[in-house]
């Protein structure tokens, strides 16, 4: 029994396909399979190279920015696909957009402005500052333990609720390892 190839095959589907390039017009030749899966619209690697993705179809529509008024074109399929496209015109004026639509009552975790007045004054700047100054004078060194670097924590001698003036008062502090920390505050 002999093997039979080409046209002579039971399995033959008559051979390469012609195409013409969608790059350069040339005529070329492709089997059949690979246009099945969808290829075979190139004649060589660079017109593939120097197709258009598409972007020729896709058309541009004008915007303007919710954030600086600012006249810009973008793509219409960005907008469908990403929501804060199409609103704002650079990447500084959508970080400002996502801030404003997710700050006060329209954050997740929003519970009617029920912050404690404590946790507020502990997240403000002012605090975070006395804290660091006070790491950078002990040069942070644990000054219970002398116990260097490390988890550390910003300890007010007289505490800031019955002291309220000496809240932010350097010689009002110290600087605690955890451990010593909350050693300091089993003792009172």
């Amino acid at each position: 029994m002999s093997v039979k190839y080409g046209s002579e095959s039971p399995h033959w589907k008559g051979g390469q396909i012609k195409r013409t390039c969608l790059v350069c017009s040339k005529s070329f030749s492709v089997d059949p399979n690979v246009v099945i899966k969808g290829n075979g619209n190139f004649c060589s690697r660079s017109c593939t190279a120097k197709r258009k993705y598409g972007r020729h179809i896709a058309p541009k529509i004008n915007f303007k920015c919710v954030i600086c008024s600012k006249d810009f074109w973008d793509y219409k399929s960005r907008c469908i696909n990403e929501p804060n496209r199409g609103k704002c015109c650079s990447s500084k004026c959508r970080s400002k957009y996502t801030q404003i639509q997710i700050s006060g009552s329209n954050h997740y975790r929003w519970l009617n402005g029920k912050t404690k007045i404590n946790a507020l004054e502990r997240s403000q700047m002012a605090t975070r500052n006395w804290a660091s100054a006070i790491k950078i004078r002990d040069n942070f060194t644990c000054q219970k333990c002398n116990k260097r670097g490390g988890r550390l924590n910003s300890h007010h001698i007289k505490h800031w609720k019955t002291n309220p003036e000496l809240k932010h008062d350097l010689s009002n502090g110290i600087t605690l390892c955890v451990d010593c920390h909350k050693l300091e505050h089993k003792k009172k």
